[in-house]
């Protein structure tokens, strides 16, 4: 299904993005959100396409929207700050994208796009979130079984202090952007949804102009 809306949640590691994209799933209403513009994915190389019998960027773009979309026509991804410069560069060796501006290049992917800008106040906790899950390869969990880590993470100052760095680097890249192309986003405030996920989810359809709210909690 091409969808009629499309949203990207714009962030940086240890937002709280997975538990957003989790939420925000879980309505039933906003697509399915998730990384699939990751390099880590391999796009028309990795596994998951080759299990789909895609063999081109195209390809795989057009599954992972038509996959990615629930029934109402709604599509929703999750975009790093760290690899969108490579996403678009991966786009752009589509022919008919090689001479677009990144704008006009998102516009032509995603129908009716929307931006969701999420970031985290307290930079200092969302660096040593991340240097946890980086030592520990656990980024996220769910249910009752705690998943055991890679390695007991230590306490490093200068690992701590390069990840702050780049939490700040992330979101100042994510509001150049938004501010070079006139763009206004929706703005979600890890902080504020964590205690209230199903308010931050409403105000998000409602952002998308998605109907069907009254099952969503105030």
């Amino acid at each position: 299904m091409k969808p009629f809306i499309s949203y990207l949640i714009c962030t940086v590691q240890r937002s709280g993005s997975t538990l957003l994209c989790e939420d925000i799933e879980n309505t039933g209403l906003a697509g399915y959100p998730d990384e699939s513009f990751s390099p880590l994915w391999g796009w028309e190389n990795g596994e998951w396409a080759r299990s789909h019998k895609i063999t081109s960027i195209e390809e795989y773009i057009q599954l992972t929207i038509e996959q990615g979309t629930t029934p109402n026509g709604v599509f929703g991804a999750k975009i790093l700050w760290s690899y969108f410069d490579e996403m678009i560069d991966k786009f752009r060796e589509i022919p008919q994208y090689t001479s677009l501006s990144t704008t006009e290049i998102l516009d032509s992917i995603f129908p009716n796009l929307h931006y969701i800008w999420l970031q985290r106040r307290d930079k200092v906790k969302q660096a040593v979130s991340w240097s946890i899950a980086a030592q520990t390869q656990i980024y996220f969990w769910s249910g009752h079984q705690t998943p055991s880590p890679e390695r007991n993470p230590i306490f490093d100052y200068d690992h701590i202090e390069y990840l702050h760095q780049m939490a700040e680097l992330g979101d100042a890249g994510w509001g150049d952007y938004f501010k070079q192309n006139g763009v206004q986003p929706h703005r979600v405030v890890y902080e504020d949804f964590v205690g209230h996920p199903a308010m931050s989810a409403r105000s998000i359809l409602e952002f998308l102009g998605v109907d069907n709210l009254d099952h969503i909690a105030q």
